[in-house]
């Protein structure tokens, strides 16, 4: 949904999310290879907190306007936990006793969430547009358990269904302002309205669900630079926010992508 350059889906009323109570049955075939595979990152040192997490269970529009805008973006989300995503979405080329990858039996196809059994955590992920201008991406911290030391997006993380609350409700731009906080602007709290979504996508592999877009700070480069940030972002990188510029830092990365190399910060 979205992600045409045209569609944006600001706080409040962009995004209109409805809560599903039914709980999240993993297949129990499952279950083994999510224990084995945690209890293997985490013997690497690395951290996996079995938090709960939003799990996205569907989503849609309405065409509005005399365009047919796609607004606002409706969303129905359930809970599941971080775990189990390790059993489930990142866990594609496992093997199971039949013999067939999790992929295979499991994955489905990339639009199908309603009769999907996997964790499906719906994420944030943002770049931080700076008001000099400068955007910011960030280089993963050594300790997460996915895309450790890689790039990734300056706020990047999963929603939560007890702590990205607005008036008693979940909200995508909560988890976004709470991951911007302890990612990138500790100790300050970005605004609700500072976050523009432009889309909802899932990844091709892994059918991770995400909202993608930017939070436009006031603040400068130097001054975002100065902020004290959490374990899970090494550091920030910082390109002046033009297409030349910007296209070519993406050019090398993807680049390296294709070829299979490992993308580090």
């Amino acid at each position: 949904m979205g992600g045409d350059g045209a569609h944006r889906y600001t706080y409040p009323s962009g995004i209109v999310v409805e809560r599903d109570e039914a709980p999240h049955v993993v297949p129990p075939e499952l279950l083994p290879i999510q224990q084995r595979r945690v209890a293997a990152i985490r013997a690497e040192g690395k951290i996996v907190d079995d938090k709960p997490g939003v799990r996205l269970l569907d989503y849609s529009c309405t065409l509005d306007g005399p365009s047919e805008e796609a607004w606002p973006l409706r969303l129905r989300v359930g809970e599941s936990s971080y775990e189990r995503q390790f059993g489930t979405n990142t866990a594609m080329k496992e093997r199971l006793p039949d013999g067939s990858t999790v992929a295979e039996k499991y994955a489905g196809t990339v639009e199908d969430f309603r009769t999907s059994v996997l964790a499906n955590l719906l994420a944030a992920n943002l770049s931080v547009v700076t008001s000099d201008p400068v955007i910011f991406v960030a280089g993963r911290g050594q300790k997460v358990a996915i895309n450790a030391g890689g790039i990734s997006c300056a706020v990047s993380g999963t929603g939560s269904p007890t702590l990205d609350l607005v008036d008693g409700l979940y909200s995508p731009f909560a988890t976004a302002v709470r991951e911007a906080k302890e990612e990138v602007f500790n100790p300050l709290t970005p605004s609700l309205t500072e976050v523009t979504f432009f889309g909802l996508a899932r990844t091709s592999l892994n059918r991770f669900p995400l909202l993608f877009g930017e939070l436009r700070t006031p603040l400068t480069s130097t001054q975002l630079e100065s902020r004290a940030r959490g374990w899970e972002n090494g550091r920030m990188i910082g390109i002046p926010f033009t297409i030349k510029d910007v296209t070519d830092w993406i050019r090398p990365v993807y680049a390296a992508r294709v070829a299979g190399k490992a993308q580090t910060a």
